[in-house]
């Protein structure tokens, strides 16, 4: 999940200013063009064979910036953002079950759902900037074990960061930030409730690594 820095005009924050009046504001959306990771690799039935091994996450920001003076300040935001997959492979196994031998296949079709916390520094004179993210998906999805399919959540959680180029137009008092943002996530999976862990526990791995594109409108603040 991407934040972009929106900026305000520089100068020395005014501290006779209530901090809700210095404080401005942005929304925004992006595409990213995720890598799926080892789990969620499309299937292929065959021995060599070439699959897209990209995901499309959409995501919405929004953000509060604190300026501190001298043009520089810092941006904490919130993200959301959300994929779905449907032909991912997940994993395979073989495990011998009290009564009999089953065959598990983890072939696995999900809704994911990212959420992040980001903070961002910012100056008014930079046009790429940093950032790192707090993150944590639920991937709401379907596991196959022998011929039944099962309803399985599964929470994973971890640091996103990456660093995002844009460029300010500003109309008025409204800035609009088109952006472009490379990030790497690393997030490891702290639960489930998968109903065969009793014979055989798998982590899933999820990755939100990728290119986003997007664009940001800011607002407000009072110097």
């Amino acid at each position: 999940m991407v934040m972009v820095f929106l900026l305000l005009s520089a100068g020395e924050v005014n501290q006779d200013v209530p901090l809700w009046k210095k404080l401005s504001y942005s929304i925004g959306y992006s595409g990213g063009l995720c890598w799926r990771g080892k789990d969620l690799m499309p299937y292929c039935p065959y021995m060599f064979c070439w699959e897209w091994p990209f995901y499309h996450l959409h995501s919405i920001e929004l953000s509060a910036i604190y300026p501190f003076g001298n043009g520089e300040g810092i941006e904490v935001g919130v993200g959301y953002g959300w994929a779905r997959i449907e032909d991912a492979k997940g994993w395979f196994k073989v495990v011998y079950l009290p009564d009999d031998t089953m065959r598990l296949h983890g072939w696995f079709s999900a809704n994911l759902h990212s959420f992040t916390i980001t903070v961002s520094p910012w100056n008014d004179e930079v046009f790429l900037k940093p950032f790192l993210s707090l993150c944590g998906v639920l991937a709401k999805g379907s596991e196959n074990r022998g011929s039944l399919w099962f309803p399985v959540n599964r929470v994973s959680i971890g640091l996103e960061a990456g660093i995002t180029g844009f460029y300010k137009f500003r109309l008025s008092r409204v800035i609009i930030t088109p952006f472009l943002s490379f990030t790497f996530s690393y997030l490891r999976e702290v639960w489930n409730d998968s109903p065969w862990n009793e014979y055989w526990e798998k982590t899933l791995s999820v990755s939100l690594s990728g290119l986003y594109g997007g664009i940001k409108i800011n607002f407000g603040g009072v110097r």
